[in-house]
């Protein structure tokens, strides 16, 4: 009597204890998976097997259908925000023809063979039974959706466009489906058809336009990485569901929508996307597998040989016509037959939409038990054949995939993330993550002690900040090892580091938005650019989240194409670009133009990007067109041993900061290649006993002289419209000279220089008499001379010419000399003794071999208007 009575308590909380319930599915989650994986099956198969064994038609453990019916209510809309949520925005439009293709045949192929077949097979079926039938075989799940995430496909073009037909054809058979249901239940009007599709237009555009910005808004407010920004997605995705129901289509279109607006919010290697992936895999689609087991009911399909007669002709219909369908689509998009099988894997599901319109078409009185138990078991086979080809046909696309040469060389070694404060290391592991190749490539989170008395406390603050990256790192689903130096200074320790980490990209931040520190930061950056110059360098600033960029706009100065790491630095662009979700807004010169559409059209076609042009020294005024707060701008810059190098671009920097302080901003500094100079190339020493072709004479293509007594703006706007004409560049010259650092050579003796891509042609301007200027003792300069070289000049031959003119000037008698005499004809001397020291011509120079071409033709007058 005792025996039985613990019998039948051990029976009661077995079956209805919700503690034991759920330790029950826990275990049901962890081994049916692995045993059917064993057999070589599908672990999604191993859940349904489950659900039919212990559901309430099997053993029945599982008996409460309402709770079950949540979760798998749950895990399916899981599943199709999830998948809307792999798809890049240039993925789907670089494969939007594909799915328009496919979409259209996987839909149009089983509706119009189920519905003809339908009066065929079941004679007894009206056209709309019929029709409504065939909308079911015309839809489709896509449960193997997260095979082929695992296999490295998510992003795979045959992926990409069943995903981007699945949208297509849901949304079509769910608008059959509510058509047949208004005929049979009242007078079907072309009002109601219009509104249905007024009213899926709005839920689409309210979606896709509107869920982005507030969740922009709301990332920007929210702890980063905190639990507020996952129940923030979560409901985000329910209520996009809710939407759905209330415009009269299935709530997985909603769920979808809210994984396409997510996607370029939430960066594909960060902590909340694996945080999303990771409960969804592992809990809520395990349980709508479940429930799809738990539907099936084996002793009635025993019992009922109509049941399986209609279920046969279901399953077959269905698997014939979405395997034509994907066989036409691979064929007309010349996909290989691999990648046909996986459209077709991914495509022969069959469970939400099918469901709905099944249960629909029951309550209305269309369906039968019949039918509904053939829709079960149809469900049950493709639900067990999609798996399995999923399987099998993408492990032969990854195969593939992998022995193909990709676009664009892989990005070897490693990245190295510099941090220095718990505060700044998340944004500085961020981008890291989306700059890292692969996972296994991993990340060094480098963190530089220096040398001094409070060694020991600065240690133990270093374990803590490592410590918090590298867990920082495997939420985002990557492997970050920390690293502490002991080092004099910073930039020795980093540097050192990505020599011994074989690093090949570097990535730093500066934390404070002020321009003077800045400028203090520059300092450390310098000396890691120039002991690190095989790697690519990224500093960045940021202000907020970089999911929460819409437009990545980069700014290329002239002749940065001519660095060796051009083209990874672009590479680079490209995958900050496709991690963020955002589009490309190009800002370079008209003769980069080609270079850059070129590189990104090989790369990925259909990418969405705007390439503009505007002047290069109107970005000391401002971006056109200007950008907006949500902009990252990317100013990639060159280092001091580069012809892109000059005193405009090293100051932009600072002046971008102050400029737009709501803006997120990186600096990219490519690689440079480290090769010897050969005897041809312009960096080589001259032959011995030739003068040196860095001289004056030798760089001065045009000169220019006046005697002046006013102002200095108004001097150096004669000076260049003497040497260059009534032009914007002589005017956007002028702006570099009055922004750049006056340089007092000798007593009453000033040097203005600029590096620049507005002239060709080296300029020597020389202004003699009373030039007003708080250089030079009294604030008045007696001889002004300007030094201007083009940017095809490496800034090695530009400091030279700097450094001849130090010396010439060092000749007080000579100079004295020719300032007291104040003629034209005098000037033209001093110019003549001044280049006289170096007149050789360098090679291709066009200048008169008497000298430098004289442009002044006679004194300019003070009060002569400029």
């Amino acid at each position: 009597m005792i025996g039985s009575t613990w019998i039948l308590a051990i029976q009661q909380v077995a079956l209805d204890h919700p503690v034991a319930v759920f330790a029950a599915v826990m275990m049901i989650l962890l081994l049916a998976p692995i045993v059917f994986e064993r057999l070589r099956v599908p672990g999604m198969v191993g859940l349904i097997a489950a659900g039919i064994l212990l559901g309430p038609h099997g053993l029945r453990v599982f008996t409460d259908n309402t709770t079950f019916k949540l979760l798998g209510t749950v895990g399916l809309l899981y599943l199709m925000f999830l998948a809307g949520l792999e798809i890049n925005a240039d993925d789907f439009r670089a494969n939007r023809r594909g799915s328009l293709v496919f979409g259209g045949l996987t839909f149009l192929l089983p509706l119009m063979v189920g519905a003809t077949s339908a009066r065929l097979v079941l004679p007894a079926f009206t056209w709309p039974q019929a029709i409504l039938l065939a909308s079911m075989f015309a839809s489709h799940t896509l449960l193997p959706h997260p095979i082929a995430s695992r296999l490295g496909l998510a992003r795979h073009r045959a992926v990409v466009t069943a995903v981007g037909g699945t949208l297509l054809t849901d949304t079509a058979a769910l608008l059959v489906l509510a058509v047949i249901a208004q005929m049979t239940v009242a007078r079907l009007t072309p009002g109601f058809l219009l509104r249905q599709i007024l009213l899926l237009a709005v839920l689409v555009a309210a979606v896709l336009r509107g869920l982005p910005r507030l969740g922009a808004w709301f990332f920007r407010r929210a702890e980063p990485d905190g639990p507020a920004e996952f129940s923030f997605v979560i409901a985000s995705v329910f209520l996009a569901a809710v939407a759905a129901l209330l415009v009269g289509v299935e709530a997985i279109i909603g769920a979808f929508l809210a994984g396409l607006a997510f996607s370029a919010l939430v960066p594909e290697r960060g902590v909340l996307r694996n945080r999303l992936e990771f409960v969804g895999h592992a809990l809520f689609i395990p349980f709508f597998l479940l429930e799809v087991g738990m539907l099936v009911n084996p002793g009635l399909l025993a019992r009922d040989w109509a049941a399986w007669r209609v279920a046969l002709y279901m399953s077959a219909t269905v698997t014939a016509t979405k395997w034509l369908a994907a066989r036409i689509t691979a064929k007309g998009l010349r996909y290989s037959s691999a990648e046909g099988g996986l459209l077709f894997g991914l495509s022969v599901n069959q469970a939400a939409a099918t469901l709905a319109a099944v249960l629909v078409g029951r309550t209305i009185g269309l369906f039968d038990d019949a039918i509904l138990n053939g829709t079960v078991l149809m469900i049950l086979v493709t639900c067990i054949l999609g798996p399995w080809m999923t399987e099998r046909c993408g492990r032969r696309v990854a195969e593939l995939q992998a022995r193909t040469p990709p676009v664009w060389p892989p990005r070897s070694g490693r990245v190295l993330a510099a941090v220095g404060s718990p505060a700044g290391a998340g944004p500085v592991l961020d981008l890291a993550l989306l700059l890292a190749p692969d996972e296994d490539a991993g990340i060094c989170a480098l963190h530089v002690i220096q040398e001094g008395p409070d060694e020991k406390t600065a240690i133990a603050a270093a374990d803590r900040i490592l410590g918090s990256a590298i867990v920082r790192g495997a939420a985002g689903g990557a492997r970050v090892e920390g690293l502490s130096r002991l080092e004099p200074s910073a930039a020795h320790g980093i540097v050192h580091a990505a020599r011994e980490q074989r690093a090949s990209t570097i990535v730093m931040g500066w934390s404070d938005r002020s321009a003077p520190r800045i400028l203090l930061f520059r300092s450390l950056l310098e000396q890691v650019l120039a002991g690190a110059p095989e790697q690519t360098v990224l500093v960045g600033r940021w202000i907020h989240p970089l999911g929460t960029s819409r437009r990545l706009q980069a700014i290329f100065p002239p002749l940065v194409e001519q660095q060796a790491g051009f083209d990874e630095a672009v590479h680079t662009l490209r995958i900050l670009a496709r991690g963020t979700g955002t589009s490309l807004s190009l800002l370079s010169s008209p003769s980069l133009h080609t270079r850059l559409q070129a590189l990104l059209a090989e790369a990925s076609p259909e990418a969405k990007r705007e390439v503009g042009w505007s002047p290069w020294s109107s970005l000391y005024a401002d971006l056109t067109p200007p950008p907006r707060e949500d902009d990252l701008l990317v100013l990639v810059s060159a280092r001091r041993t580069q012809a892109a190098w000059g005193t405009a671009l090293e100051r932009l920097p600072s002046q971008l900061a102050r400029r737009y302080p709501r803006n997120n901003l990186l600096l990219l500094f490519p690689a440079t290649a480290a090769e010897p100079a050969s005897p041809s190339s312009p960096m080589a020493p001259p032959a011995p006993g030739r003068p040196s072709p860095d001289g004056l004479a030798s760089r001065c293509a045009r000169s220019a002289l006046i005697d002046w007594t006013g102002e200095l703006a108004a001097a150096l706007h004669l000076l260049l419209s003497r040497a260059l004409g009534a032009s914007p560049a002589a005017a956007h010259i002028v702006h570099d000279l009055l922004s750049s650092e006056m340089i007092e050579l000798a007593p009453g003796i000033v040097l203005l220089h600029t590096h620049t891509a507005e002239t060709d042609n080296a300029l020597l301007l020389l202004a003699t008499g009373a030039i007003a200027t708080a250089a030079g003792g009294d604030g008045v300069a007696r001889m002004l001379i300007v030094w201007v070289s083009p940017y095809s000049d490496p800034p090695e031959r530009h400091l030279a010419v700097l450094a001849d003119l130090a010396r010439m000037i060092q000749r007080p008698a000579r100079v004295e000399q020719f300032l007291q005499a104040g003629s034209s004809s005098t000037l033209e001397q001093l110019l003549a003794e001044i280049l006289s020291p170096h007149a050789v011509s360098a090679p291709g120079a066009q200048r008169d071999p008497a000298g430098p071409e004289p442009l002044a033709d006679g004194p300019a007058d003070a009060t002569a208007p400029v």
